[in-house]
């Protein structure tokens, strides 16, 4: 199971397994590739 938390303005990602996070991109221990954007978890606000 893969767990994240986006922070817009430090881009913190906490998972709970280890990842590597290089340019946005999340990849898991699981071979599972996640794309993270700023607005993916976040709410939009208008």
């Amino acid at each position: 199971m893969y767990v994240g938390f986006i922070s817009v303005n430090k881009l913190l990602i906490i998972a709970n397994r280890e990842g590597i996070v290089a340019n946005g991109k999340i990849i898991v221990e699981s071979r599972e590739e996640i794309i993270v954007n700023s607005q993916s978890l976040c709410e939009k606000e208008d």
